[in-house]
């Protein structure tokens, strides 16, 4: 099968323009995922080198939901500015410009024929060609070079832990409103990694050409990546203030990664206190680690927001410790762990051993007073009772039971024991 080619037809076309891309209804915007992906349309290839999109801002009438495959084709997103939010020169400029499509029947009643272009206006376009030509030609150069690079080598590992990262800082606390959270997928992380290089090299060759101010390679990759997430495209995924500070807050405390002297056991501590699920690891973290006031802050917090367990003993443990060492907690954070305490959570309840249990007496009683303080007897007091809850019979359980009990309480003693490895004190 042929197709007859118009002038329209895209087959060999290097540069194709999409306009209005998101007032296409759904059964025709998958018809472009092959050739935006692919180049090809039924099979056949294109001359295509370069596709762009442009589109409304949401909410206006006509619009449509974009289809997720639809955008996930796409690799940058250039926000541009409204004109309120110009500079006042730019802002002059756009309100006397006239475009191709502006004011049709102006050039009717002012007689005003466009005129051919003479050679000088011909020559300066030609100027004005060539510039973009040499520019993207030692771009492109540049893009050989450096993904050869072992510093651009370093991105996958990067953006692994980078998007783990976001994926946890973006969910939803048990005491948060439900919100979609930023899940970046393969074929996104790849687009990601090339769009880093891509930036890269353009800066790199534009300040080659021209002399331009080189900006660090960690404001490099910042910028890439916040323009390479499709965040802001749909209504599911509007970008909010909370969006957009959780995208750049993860790369800040993610970003000594790329620095030549860079200690990779902070970062990778940072990396732990965004994805672990245990808020006794990032307990102990956040108190016996140098971590930045910020990742400290936002860390602590969700702790706090966290509702589905209790984490009474370890707001006491954390209040303990504040009051030997001042300033281990933020502030702002030991009003919210008061009123997470639980008064029965921090009782000693001794346990409640019920016929044939009641043997076990005397090695439970031993078990608690090898406790060395009030807290560590909470905390084996709490595994005892909820390992007879555990067990198949309350009235009777085995010496592997008994096993089964002592293990967890020395786990839990020696997550607590962590926390407090060099400051604060138990007895205080």
């Amino acid at each position: 099968m042929e197709y007859i080619s118009s002038p329209i037809t895209c087959w060999d076309k290097e540069f194709i323009f999409i306009d209005e891309v998101n007032r296409a209804l759904p059964e025709l915007q998958s018809k472009w995922l092959e050739i935006i992906r692919s180049r090809e349309v039924m099979g056949f290839k294109l001359n295509t080198k370069f596709i762009w999109g442009a589109m409304n801002p949401m909410g206006y009438e006509g619009t449509n939901m974009m289809d997720e495959a639809y955008i996930g084709r796409f690799a940058s997103f250039i926000d541009f500015p409204s004109v309120l939010e110009m500079n006042n020169d730019d802002r002059i400029e756009i309100i006397d410009s006239v475009g191709m499509d502006d004011a049709p029947a102006l050039g009717f009643w002012l007689n005003d024929k466009k005129e051919p272009k003479d050679d000088t206006e011909q020559e300066k376009d030609l100027q004005v060609h060539r510039k973009i030509i040499a520019l993207l030609t030692l771009a492109t150069e540049n893009y050989i070079l450096m993904s050869k690079q072992m510093e651009f080598n370093k991105i996958s590992s990067f953006l692994s832990r980078f998007a783990k990262s976001i994926e946890a800082r973006t969910s939803s606390t048990d005491t948060e409103k439900k919100r979609e959270k930023i899940e970046l997928d393969g074929r996104r992380l790849g687009y990601i990694r090339r769009c880093i290089i891509g930036y890269r090299a353009m800066e790199i060759a534009h300040s080659n050409l021209y002399m331009s101010e080189l900006s660090s390679f960690e404001d490099s990759v910042k910028e890439a990546i916040l323009g390479s997430i499709p965040v802001g495209i749909n209504a599911e995924n509007a970008i909010d203030d909370f969006a957009e500070t959780q995208l750049k807050n993860v790369f800040d405390q993610l970003k000594d990664f790329f620095l030549e002297d860079k200690d990779l056991v902070k970062v990778n501590l940072n990396y732990e206190l965004m994805v672990s699920p245990d808020p006794i690891r990032k307990a102990e973290i956040l108190i016996n680690e140098d971590i930045g006031k910020i990742a400290k802050n936002s860390a602590w917090t969700r702790i706090m927001e966290e509702t589905s367990i209790d984490i009474s003993i370890l707001c006491m443990l954390a209040l303990n410790i504040e009051s030997v060492n001042r300033g281990t907690i933020p502030p702002n954070i030991l009003d919210q762990m008061t009123t997470k305490i639980d008064n029965k959570t921090i009782k000693i309840q001794k346990p409640i051993l019920m016929g044939e249990s009641i043997k076990y007496y005397d090695r439970v009683t031993d078990l608690i007073t090898q406790g060395a303080n009030k807290i560590e007897q909470i905390i084996i007091c709490n595994e005892v009772n909820k390992g007879i809850k555990n067990s198949k019979n309350e009235m009777f359980f085995t010496d592997d039971d008994f096993k089964v009990i002592v293990d967890s309480c020395n786990k839990s003693l020696e997550k607590i024991r962590k926390i407090c490895r060099y400051k604060g004190s138990l007895e205080a």
